[in-house]
């Protein structure tokens, strides 16, 4: 193998990892690994979690 050879595969591996990242971000968007029903939108209006302690 010579060094552009070697050079190359070294680069179609990194393709591939990067393919391979690109295909499973879009998987967790498309099933919605993301979403937070009970997130800062709701947690905003709760009086629970107040930012001072309580007496």
């Amino acid at each position: 193998m010579t060094g552009h050879e070697r050079s190359g595969l070294a680069h179609s591996d990194f393709a591939g990892t990067g393919g391979l990242g690109l295909a499973f971000f879009i998987w967790t968007v498309r099933t919605n690994q993301y979403d937070d029903p009970e997130g800062d939108a709701r947690r905003i209006l709760n009086n629970d979690y107040d930012d001072h302690p309580k007496p």
